[in-house]
């Protein structure tokens, strides 16, 4: 039995183009079945040139799944649909948004094309020995991470400079009221073996040794199980750039974390993310999230200094804002050198799964949480001045992260240094433009395109 595993294209500018994981992981649990699989993604397309439809006709399939991550894919999904449909196809639909938003997703997708929610890997396969078999489905138990398969991986997003997805783990210990996680069926952490995760390291690194890899992990869990990675990787003799996630009071309740960071950047740790999310503790203890934003504060700068990049999470406007607190918790982000144009105009998002989105009732579209007619007459002004420099500074931020690696790699941080040089000039003629002065915005994002692309920042 042949099947094609297609990802659509998102509606708007993608500008971080990154590899399918979750294709990766289907197709090899497939494989492992028995199933004869071909991956076809329309972004890699767009970039590559070539003829999807076509190519897919000519394989020939008897099963074509989908991947759905946002409402953003739909409209692609379905002329895909519509032009691959054959009265020997069986299509199926799955992903985040499918598992998130499954009634809005039953209406916007034909009737025909079948829907599975939740963990897909042994979904998937169950589904394709029904069809092949004429037999009824039966809903297998998911897999524990240890039994998930060795993604099938593709060389050609190498060569498009995307660093390495990888998964360590799933789920996430946290019950923030905007994140989707804490909804999905499989909520709880669970992590896979260590030894495993420095194995798939170690033999990507094997096969493409310039590449640095990626965690897409909600949490990755403990430091000390950072430490543990780094260790696994240095018996195997891997020296190979990664980030990944944590959560903050990881960072902020560990023991001598200078002297750890020193040590985890020396084994490839080059970039760290964290949710800080707001320097309010009482807009926090609202969104169900425990951590304390001044021990967090005190510690990036820790991180930094021994050569790891931090890049945080910021919601800076959303129901309980005023026109005082934004400016206000603006200030503080410019004081600890954390303010971007990214925080600047980030807003709080009603994802389908969400608590929040439940709250108000969604039916299946993410969209801003509601502002005050004043604070939504502030943020567009606001949104408008900072246009021209917001794109820039994201074409640099989506760079950063493979260039810390590079870095790391190549034991010469005169590019990233340089880099980050530019992007703290910008944020600061940011924070200029948002506290009201009267800048030419558009001319210095001019400028600042100029000179990142001197140091070879793609896409400017």
């Amino acid at each position: 039995m042949r099947i094609a595993l297609l990802r659509p294209l998102q509606e708007g500018e993608e500008i971080e183009f990154q590899e399918p994981l979750g294709l990766f992981y289907l197709a090899a649990q497939l494989i492992r079945d028995g199933f004869d699989v071909r991956i076809f993604d329309r972004r890699l397309y767009k970039r590559d040139g070539g003829s999807l439809i076509e190519d897919v006709r000519a394989y020939r399939p008897e099963l074509i799944g989908l991947t759905l991550m946002s409402r953003e894919d739909i409209g692609d999904a379905r002329r895909l649909i519509q032009l691959l449909r054959n009265p020997g196809v069986t299509f199926v639909a799955g992903g985040l948004y499918v598992t998130t938003a499954y009634e809005r997703a039953r209406t916007l997708l034909p009737s025909y094309v079948r829907l599975l929610r939740g963990e897909g890997e042994r979904a998937l396969s169950a589904l394709a020995v029904s069809v092949r078999d004429g037999s009824e489905y039966m809903e297998p138990p998911v897999l524990t991470p240890d039994e998930w398969p060795v993604p099938v991986r593709d060389g050609a997003y190498i060569q498009h400079g995307c660093c390495i997805n990888i998964r360590s783990a799933r789920g996430c210990r946290g019950f923030c009221t905007f994140c989707a996680t804490p909804g999905l069926p499989l909520h709880s952490w669970m992590g896979r073996s260590v030894d495993r995760v420095a194995d798939e390291i170690a033999a990507c690194h094997s096969a493409y040794p310039t590449a640095s890899f990626n965690f897409v992990d909600d949490d990755f869990g403990t430091l000390e199980r950072v430490e543990e990675l780094a260790h696994a990787l240095q018996i195997r003799g891997v020296r190979a750039g990664f980030a990944l996630q944590l959560c903050a009071p990881v960072l902020y309740n560990a023991h001598n974390l200078a002297a750890r960071m020193e040590r985890l950047h020396a084994a490839g740790l080059c970039r760290i993310f964290v949710g800080l999310e707001s320097v309010n503790p009482e807009t926090l203890r609202r969104w169900g999230k425990p951590l304390d934003p001044e021990r967090l504060l005190q510690c990036l700068p820790v991180i930094r200094s021994a050569g790891v990049e931090t890049h945080i999470g910021y919601i800076l406007w959303h129901a309980a804002s005023t026109a005082r607190s934004v400016l206000e918790e603006a200030s503080a982000l410019h004081e600890n050198g954390l303010f971007t144009p990214k925080a600047a105009l980030s807003r709080m998002v009603l994802f389908p799964g969400s608590a929040l989105y439940r709250i108000y009732h969604m039916s299946g579209e993410a969209t801003w949480e509601p502002l005050s007619d004043e604070l939504e007459t502030l943020y567009s002004r606001i949104a408008q001045n900072l246009s021209p420099l917001y794109d820039v500074w994201l074409r640099g931020a989506v760079w950063l992260p493979g260039l810390a690696c590079d870095a790391f790699l190549t034991e010469n941080r005169c590019v990233l240094d340089e880099t980050n040089a530019v992007m703290d000039r910008l944020n600061e003629t940011a924070y200029r433009v948002f506290t009201g002065e009267n800048i030419d915005a558009e001319n210095l994002a001019a400028s600042y395109g100029v000179m990142l692309r001197a140091l070879g920042c793609p896409g400017l």
